[in-house]
């Protein structure tokens, strides 16, 4: 989900760009309007990015955790090193 709201936002910062259709229809975009629009997608692509970081992150230390532990309960299966259990 957020890999999709980054590219949204990318996109938007490429739709945001001024036309010659804007210019023409009578009014231009302010200089302060566009700056501001593009720093907000930027600090929100950068928000984004960082999380999904984060959570890659988070999912390899998941994933390390989860083949360790398979690693174990393989190794106490019977016939694989430990002793089976006797049964009374």
């Amino acid at each position: 989900m957020l890999q999709e709201l980054r590219r949204n936002e990318i996109a938007q910062v490429e739709q945001t760009q001024p036309s010659g259709d804007s210019i023409i229809s009578g009014e231009a975009p302010k200089y302060e309007d566009i700056a501001r629009q593009r720093r907000e997608h930027a600090e929100k692509i950068h928000r984004y990015t960082k999380e999904l970081h984060e959570l890659y992150t988070r999912y390899q230390e998941a994933e390390n955790e989860r083949r360790a532990l398979i690693e174990q309960l393989n190794g106490l299966k019977p016939g694989k090193g430990a002793a089976p259990e006797q049964k009374k």
